[in-house]
């Protein structure tokens, strides 16, 4: 609510030293002409063009797909945020065409950092935006400075950093599956079943059937 976040800016725990277990850095989602017109003070302008971006997947280019890793940490650490950063994600003002464009991207944002691993514990959505808040508070039109970070998706991974690339693109499954071989270090698991697999699978892939359990004699690589 908009009386916890105006606390949280009194408290002087919006853009706190890195290290602070209460630091929070406020996200306003938009577009750049109207973040210059009015913000919540403190709040770091987050550029909703950025949500998106165009990635090879298959066998050619896939529009509006989730933003690699690398782009999250860019934005991220441009905004300031770390380990222990609280963020809060707010609509801007409703003066944009359409009226509702930003609090869809706000949901995307709240999307994307939940497809690279923030805690939603970390994640908050301000009720009503910007909006919202000017109804009872001054928006600010001064520009807003942070240091930036060097917080990365990657140390929310609690494997080893060397297999970090967990998350598999069309196209680079059809290079695994192309390049496939008995002596391969690495397992392709069917999750549609026994049944289906009898039917027609990639090569090499092994079958799990309907209650989850891999077929008898599997062996991980």
């Amino acid at each position: 609510e908009k009386e916890t976040l105006n606390q949280w800016i009194t408290e002087g725990k919006v853009n706190a030293p890195f290290g602070s277990t209460d630091r929070v850095v406020i996200l306003t989602v938009g577009d750049s002409a109207n973040y210059v017109a009015g913000h919540i003070p403190g709040s770091v302008f987050l550029d909703r063009n950025a949500l998106n971006q165009t990635r090879i997947d298959g066998v050619g280019s896939i529009t509006n797909m989730v933003p690699s890793g690398t782009n999250v940490d860019n934005i991220l650490q441009n905004a300031g945020i770390d380990k222990y950063t609280t963020i809060v994600l707010v609509a801007h003002k409703s003066t944009v065409t359409p009226a509702d464009a930003n609090n869809y991207y706000t949901g995307r944002a709240y999307y994307v950092m939940r497809y690279w691993g923030i805690p939603k514990e970390r994640i908050k959505m301000l009720n009503g935006g910007t909006d919202a808040y000017a109804t009872a508070y001054t928006i600010d039109t001064a520009s807003v400075s942070v240091s930036p970070s060097t917080f990365s998706v990657k140390n929310l991974y609690k494997g080893s950093l060397a297999n970090f690339s967990f998350k598999t693109s069309i196209g680079q499954m059809i290079g695994l599956v192309r390049n496939w071989t008995s002596s391969s270090t690495y397992n392709i698991f069917d999750c549609r079943g026994t049944t289906n697999w009898n039917t027609a699978h990639l090569t090499g892939s092994i079958a799990v059937d309907a209650d989850n359990n891999l077929v008898t004699g599997t062996t991980f690589k």
